[in-house]
């Protein structure tokens, strides 16, 4: 009889992809914002049944990316978008 020699593995394998709240976590950041991150594709993902799994790898390459601050939302006034009245020689408006 032959015996067979169980392969041994190390007592902690380095995971190469995570889960959503773990990439939240190692980047401290929300899970939704890891959702927003993922659907604007500035974070790769690997769909495992219906798992949605990130590769570490895309973590690491998104903390070292440079990220361009939001910029501000352009306010319209009410007063600048409507057109001026005009007055006619006695000064009455119309």
């Amino acid at each position: 009889m032959r015996i067979l020699r169980r392969m041994r593995l190390p007592t902690e394998v380095p995971k190469i992809l995570v889960s959503k709240r773990e990439a939240a976590f190692v980047l401290s950041l929300s899970v939704r914002t890891i959702e927003n991150l993922i659907s604007r594709k500035e974070l790769v993902t690997r769909r495992v049944g219906r798992r949605t799994l990130i590769p570490v790898s895309s973590l690491e390459a998104f903390a070292r990316r440079d990220h361009a601050s939001p910029s501000p939302t352009k306010r319209s006034h009410a007063a600048n978008d409507e057109p001026e009245q005009q007055s006619n020689a006695s000064g009455d408006a119309r």
